[in-house]
């Protein structure tokens, strides 16, 4: 119970930094230093804002699997989605990101997690 208030800070700090990043955007003209601190908002805010939301599944869906609830899995989970998130959007800055590219590195972090959470079981 008392490892509830955590996803709830961070969902604060979620909407804070994605105030930000409107903010950041609607100010900034997209140049390449901007475009690195608008991904390292990018990355705060999808970290800070997905950690509630793993919480809140794995609490609920997550009965069957293990612990519910597991504010550890669901910080891994987090960092994994804002990471890959950040990553493809970086991608996308470059003209790189393909939908080949996407799917792919969704897949590996499908499996990442999916190891992970095998071998900590």
């Amino acid at each position: 119970m008392r490892k509830r208030g955590a996803p709830y800070g961070l969902f604060a700090l979620a909407l804070i930094l994605w105030g930000a990043l409107i903010v950041f955007v609607n100010e900034n003209p997209p140049t390449l230093l901007n475009q690195g601190f608008f991904l390292a908002i990018w990355l705060g805010a999808m970290i800070s804002g997905s950690i509630p939301i793993s919480y809140m599944a794995n609490s609920r869906w997550a009965t069957s699997l293990g612990r519910a609830g597991d504010l550890a899995r669901s910080m891994r989970q987090g960092i994994l989605a804002g990471v890959l998130t950040t990553i493809l959007m970086a991608l996308q800055f470059m003209h790189l990101l393909t939908l080949l590219y996407g799917v792919v590195l969704v897949l590996l972090v499908v499996m990442v997690e999916m190891l992970i959470s095998l071998r900590t079981r």
